[in-house]
């Protein structure tokens, strides 16, 4: 979702995903001006609460400000370096200005906060935080209290209320980096993610045979992923595939069977009930809706 909707303070925003009938629910507050009219060495832009539906996207853009995304409840996929990644709850993704601040919702529905700043030492002042490079931070529950105290500071017009909503950006960050730590993927967890990611089509894979490959027992390579991602394998794998399988029933008029197959299902009974189990509803529900 692109921020382009003027200068709206806590408003809900039409998505151009509502075209698939989905339910989001997404609120945003933001100053009154595009920058900031003080001199702050780092500045609150804006504060976003919101329930995305499966596959709907956050945002996909390149921005030029600090955005941190906490995760609330569910799983959302954030990209780095031109690589998916699972956000689950939480866990805080930290995008710096320049790049692609790519997220969306993964295959059931995301509630998720997030915030941005700038300001001519924003980067800096998040950093020295230990916040020092893009990415995911394990971070606990989100401060749901000074979320919404940045969202009344933004909706006071006034320098003072640009003032405090500053401050309270400010004290956010702080919070996030008392209770964060990077995450440091394992070389196994990480060969593993890059043959799910490679290989997900093959309906020949599954977690014995991927355990097996990485000369791993499997309920101690599962234990290992799951601590890193929040998820299973197995998890991890079937996300992999609804994903793509969700693009394809969007976005084409393959058959079901044979969507099921190029996504690595071994059947379209199989495909259908996984589908049936995550999103509600059946493959062609899902595709007419």
């Amino acid at each position: 979702m692109k921020e382009e909707f003027g200068e709206m303070n806590s408003t809900s925003v039409m998505t151009e995903w509502e075209s698939l009938s989905l339910a989001n629910d997404y609120r945003v507050t933001r100053r009154p001006m595009p920058s900031c009219t003080r001199r702050l060495p780092l500045c609150a832009r804006s504060a976003c609460w919101a329930v995305l539906a499966p596959g709907t996207f956050e945002d996909c853009t390149v921005r030029p400000f600090v955005k941190l995304i906490w995760s609330v409840r569910g799983t959302g996929v954030v990209t780095f370096d031109g690589r998916d990644q699972p956000l689950p709850a939480g866990r805080l993704a930290v995008f710096f200005p320049g790049t692609l601040h790519r997220a969306r919702a993964g295959n059931e529905a995301w509630e998720v906060r997030w915030w941005t700043v700038d300001g001519p030492l924003a980067t800096a002042m998040v950093a020295e935080f230990g916040l020092e490079q893009e990415g995911i931070y394990e971070a606990g529950p989100a401060p749901v209290a000074l979320l919404e105290a940045l969202r009344e500071a933004l909706e006071d017009v006034s320098p003072q209320g640009e003032s405090r909503a500053s401050v309270v950006a400010y004290e956010l960050i702080a919070a996030a980096a008392a209770q964060s730590r990077a995450l440091r993927q394992s070389p196994i967890v990480e060969a593993a993610r890059t043959i799910l990611e490679t290989e997900w089509y093959d309906p020949a894979l599954d977690i014995t045979t991927l355990a097996a490959r990485l000369r791993l027992h499997r309920s101690s390579f599962t234990r290992q992923f799951t601590e890193e991602h929040g998820l299973s394998p197995s998890q991890y794998l079937i996300r992999l595939r609804l994903g793509h399988a969700l693009s394809l029933l969007q976005q084409t008029a393959l058959p079901i069977k044979a969507i099921a197959h190029r996504c690595g299902f071994s059947s379209a009974n199989y495909f259908a009930r996984t589908f049936r189990r995550t999103q509600h509803m059946t493959p062609q529900q899902w595709r007419e809706s």
